[in-house]
């Protein structure tokens, strides 16, 4: 069953009216979207900046790119799926309709191509019963993709989305991907690239244990084992900084670590926030002046 809510401009007008002033917060579009088929369960929740003025546009811009890079590829083909958005990009009717169509159908193409291969398989299968044909094949393991888009900070200076998608091909459990979060520029709409200075990793080592210890305290002191334990790293490696940004909140910058990234599925997605006056000395110009650092 399909289910698709737009909620667009009203769902904002508890914000100021001017959507270009940087002192005022952004006016987003946001969609909600569900639907399922025999084998797959598709779910889109989107936020991104109303396409009115020269910054929310650029910064809509950027979103938009990352929402076609993963609904292209919804399953778990190489190549893309379907063509990109061709229409004006702030025309969120039609934006968001085009994904949403396309990217639930080629989903449920997808999975039913897998799951019905799976199940011819069961039914030759020469170990199984009858009744244990029908059990497995009824129960076969469904798709599923949950697209989230959304809006997770925003102060005068900058705007924060964060793109963390979970997906499910049938397997033993699903995984998380995604762009992860994205700092923009308020004054100008651009994208912040790089967080930190080359090369300074090894100095951040104390830091980023400091961070991981607190993450993994519980864990610590429930078996008596020091963080080393818990790392997926080779021994007196150094701590790798996460392939994701990190993003301001508050007076801190918070890290977020992606499954199996340092360390095993079962550990989570460690992440921890360290402090700016700890950090700063490491910042890029970018950073320290697109966040007012």
């Amino acid at each position: 069953m399909k289910k698709s809510f737009h909620m667009g401009l009203a769902a904002m007008l508890l914000l100021a009216a001017s959507c270009t002033s940087s002192k005022s917060p952004m006016k987003l579009d946001i969609r909600e979207y569900a639907d399922s088929s025999a084998y797959s369960y598709f779910n889109m929740h989107v936020e991104m900046p109303v396409a009115k003025g020269t910054v929310p546009s650029a910064i809509r811009n950027v979103l938009v790119d990352v929402m076609d890079e993963a609904l292209s590829h919804v399953s778990d083909n190489e190549g893309r799926e379907f063509g990109r958005f061709e229409g004006d990009p702030g025309d969120s009717e039609a934006l968001f309709s085009y994904y949403e169509v396309q990217a639930s159908t080629a989903l449920a193409e997808a999975s039913d191509r897998d799951c019905g291969d799976r199940i011819l398989g069961i039914y030759e299968s020469k170990t199984l019963s009858d009744s244990e044909k029908e059990f497995y094949a009824a129960n076969i393991s469904r798709w599923a993709y949950d697209f989230n888009l959304k809006k997770v900070e925003e102060t005068k200076d900058y705007i924060v989305f964060d793109s963390q998608n979970y997906v499910s091909y049938g397997g033993a459990h699903g995984g998380i991907i995604g762009a992860g979060p994205m700092t923009f520029s308020k004054k100008d709409g651009h994208l912040v690239r790089e967080f930190f200075r080359p090369d300074c990793t090894k100095d951040m080592q104390k830091l980023l244990r400091e961070g991981l210890q607190e993450y993994f305290q519980f864990r610590m002191d429930a078996v008596g084992l020091g963080l080393g334990a818990f790392l997926s790293l080779p021994e007196d490696s150094l701590i790798p900084l996460p392939g994701w940004a990190p993003y301001p909140v508050a007076d801190s910058l918070h890290f977020v670590y992606q499954q199996y990234e340092i360390a095993a599925y079962a550990a989570g997605m460690p992440e921890f926030s360290l402090p700016y006056d700890k950090v700063r000395k490491y910042l890029t110009d970018d950073a320290r002046k697109t966040i007012g650092r």
